[in-house]
Formats: structure tokens, sequence, C-alpha cells
């Protein structure tokens, strides 16, 4: 991965990298604290906990990735931004989460057209059925920008992939005769 870019280009990729494992490592901690809080756990509950600990170590993992150089970095960095574009809460059911900064455009529906504005650090948030009537639809534009720097580095490292292909001479295809 690391040969493809210049030297301003590699440390914007190793920073992305250590955002991803100190957002992931925050997030973790804060499941932590609110672990450390709880009296009893139900079934429910420690399966959202479950999901919340896997895509916060699906952030460590993919900063490290990137920090180790690895050439499925920026795809699964991509997946990663993916997940946090958009967050819901829909009759009851609620999707947030947030590995690193945040800045959330959000329209809530539920009784009019009212705009909001989030901002922060590591959040996440699921709800499954539990109850209410509000509808609330939001972006983060955090990811969004994220997602076309990762896409722009991996068009790049397409290019010099192929201009590499391309430049190497023919094989001689003669047998010595």
């Amino acid at each position: 991965m690391e040969s493809y870019y210049n030297g301003k280009e590699a440390t914007k990729i190793r920073i992305l990298g250590i955002y991803q494992l100190a957002g992931g490592v925050i997030g973790l901690g804060l499941i932590a604290y609110l672990l450390s809080g709880m009296d009893t756990i139900n079934v429910w509950v420690a399966l959202l906990l479950v999901v919340s600990v896997a895509l916060y170590a699906f952030s460590v993992y993919c900063g490290i990735l990137i920090l180790k150089k690895r050439p499925e970095a920026l795809v699964r960095s991509r997946i990663l931004q993916i997940l946090q574009v958009f967050s819901f809460t829909i009759f009851g059911y609620t999707f947030l989460f947030c590995s690193g900064v945040y800045l959330q455009v959000g329209i809530d529906l539920t009784n009019s057209f009212d705009v909001a504005l989030n901002a922060g650090f590591s959040s996440w948030q699921i709800n499954i059925n539990s109850g209410g009537d509000r509808i609330f639809v939001a972006f983060n534009a955090v990811p969004i920008f994220l997602i076309l720097f990762i896409n722009d580095m991996l068009k790049k490292e397409n290019r010099e992939k192929m201009k590499l292909t391309f430049d190497k001479p023919e094989p001689d295809m003669t047998d010595g005769q």
C-alpha cells in the first residue's frame, strides 16, 4: 500500500489509521464504562453489546491494518466509514454508530420538520423495539469526507498498479532457435 503514495499522502493515510484506532479504543472504553455501572444484563442487552463491541473492534482492526500498511486496509476502512454515514430512529428502532469524530445533520419528522445538528466523539446507540413514535434520520459528514479521501487513494493505487503492469517488459517467447 505505502509504495504508491508520496510523503504527504502516506502521512494522511497514517493519520487515518491512528484516527480509526483511537476511535475504536475510545468506543470500547465507553462500553467498558457502561458495563461497570450495570447490575444485570439480559440476553437482548448482551446481544446489543456484542454488536457494539464488534463494530468498535472493527475500527481498531482497520486502524491496525493501515498502520501495518496492509493492502486490504483502505477497502476495510471504507466499509467502516460507510457503516457510520447514516443513523436513524424509526418507531422504536435505532441505529447510531460513530467511531471517531462525528458531525451529524439530522431531520426529525415525528411531529414536524425539525433540523438537528450534533457533534461529538465515538458514540453508539442501538435500540430494538423500544417503543415510541419518533422518526429521525441523520447523516454524518465526517465519514463522507473520509470515504471520498479513501476513494481517491484507492484510485491512485489502482492507476499505479496498472502503470506498473504496463511498464513491465514483454516476456521473451522465443525458445532460443
